[in-house]
């Protein structure tokens, strides 16, 4: 396909996205949310759009995906688990083997059914469609999450939008990899602790969450500060009640520890490490800490909004609107910030202050864990930080309801619909030149 294609082909998504956008408009009630409309018509274009994904990418064609499925494969046919014995790029594609294995004990069934059917094609785009399925239970959650904290239709519609259309996620939740269940897992216990209902069935619960999701990738840790402050909040209350909050905290900590400690000492007995990262990723030496902490940043953020393709290579311009609309969210939040009468508009429904503080620290420190992982391997992914996307929507939609646009939660359904719609039909056309 010829550039011109391409642009022709874009241009064309960009006119489906924007009749959607006007359509949504119409539709909407006569006080300007229409927010039912908007979720369900967010839902059914991600769907599409992931669909698109699963068949219209060529296989392979995917950040790491021949080897996850190399994974996924191994444990079908030999039903044993992998050692790994190469580094990221080699000719051999199984650098994933160091990874927990949850993911692909999941997969592998699939994979064998695929291929049975379908030969190798057909396995492959079986596990794409699980991932497909995982998001549709993510986004589910997210929704869930939403009912939970008793949130306005507009951070509904946006958080429905953010997780169901965002560029990067709408292709990388419709490939092979292992990134796409920790959400899942993520949000499954974010609603939990969302519940606020204490208990030690609870705090169990929790832990078992975190363990399966360290069992499926080591970078589910970032739920930890969510779990260290909702499950034992440190300030305020009797000494025995906060006791009784450490104890749950502990508890559930130890749930976890248990799931994941055969998996850390398999990894030290084999590896000699307890994640094994320097097995399999090769060490990146930058002229300066200060240039790799900048180019770092500059690849999660472009990463994190558009980008499609084996390198994260397809992109052209999308990753800017995607920064804009981050500027203008973090520029409501501040103005939000600056005067102590309008703090209390962040505080909505059920939304408390030690949930958007649990929130906030977390995504910071999943920030700092994607730019370690940048600076020590160039590989600082925007997709690194897909595990707290709904957090990331719901504080993105607390800065930008604060613009006084008529039908606001319509327009941002219709832009993020655009945006999505388009990216798709640009980067399935770009798929067509390999």
């Amino acid at each position: 396909m010829t550039m011109m294609a391409v642009v022709g082909w874009t241009l064309l998504g960009l006119l489906a996205g924007l009749a959607l956008w006007f359509w949504l408009l119409r539709r909407g009630d006569p006080a300007g949310t229409g927010a039912g409309h908007a979720v369900g018509l967010i839902l059914a274009v991600g769907l599409a759009c992931r669909l698109a994904f699963v068949y219209g990418t060529p296989l392979y064609y995917a950040p790491d995906e021949q080897s996850h499925y190399h994974y996924a494969r191994f444990l079908a046919e030999r039903r044993a688990l992998p050692v790994q014995t190469c580094r990221t790029d080699d000719p051999a594609n199984e650098w994933e083997y160091y990874q927990p294995p949850l993911y692909y004990l999941a997969a592998a069934p699939l994979q064998a059914l695929g291929s049975r059917l379908g030969g190798e094609a057909g396995g492959i785009r079986a596990l794409r469609v699980l991932s497909v399925a995982l998001w549709l239970l993510t986004a589910w959650l997210a929704l869930r999450l939403a009912r939970i904290l008793e949130l306005d239709d507009f951070l509904r519609v946006f958080v429905a939008g953010l997780v169901s259309l965002l560029p990067t996620y709408l292709f990388i939740s419709a490939m092979v990899n292992n990134d796409n269940l920790v959400p899942v897992l993520g949000g499954a216990l974010l609603c939990l602790l969302a519940r606020r209902e204490g208990g030690w069935r609870g705090a169990l619960l929790a832990g078992a969450l975190l363990g399966l999701g360290l069992l499926t990738k080591f970078s589910a840790v970032v739920y930890l500060p969510l779990m260290a402050l909702l499950l034992a909040p440190l300030a305020g209350g009797a000494a025995p009640a906060r006791r009784r909050s450490a104890g749950r905290l502990l508890a559930a900590l130890l749930v976890a520890a248990v799931l994941v400690a055969p998996w850390i000492a398999r990894n030290l007995q084999v590896y000699g490490s307890i994640g094994a990262e320097d097995v399999a990723n090769v060490p990146r030496q930058w002229e300066s800490l200060p240039h790799a902490a900048c180019w770092s940043i500059t690849y999660m953020a472009d990463s994190f909004w558009a980008v499609a393709g084996i390198h994260n290579d397809v992109s052209f311009w999308f990753p800017r609107l995607g920064h804009q609309l981050f500027f203008f969210a973090l520029a409501g939040l501040l103005f939000t910030l600056a005067a102590p009468e309008r703090r209390r508009m962040l505080l909505t429904g059920r939304l408390d202050r030690p949930f958007l503080l649990a929130m906030i620290l977390a995504i910071a420190f999943n920030a700092l864990l994607v730019l370690r992982f940048g600076v020590l391997y160039n590989q600082g992914q925007g997709r690194f930080l897909f595990p707290l996307l709904v957090p990331l929507a719901l504080l993105m939609g607390l800065g930008l309801r604060v613009y006084p646009v008529k039908k606001l939660s319509l327009h941002l359904a219709g832009l993020l619909i655009t945006y999505g719609v388009t990216f798709t039909a640009f980067a399935l056309a770009m798929f067509t030149r390999v």
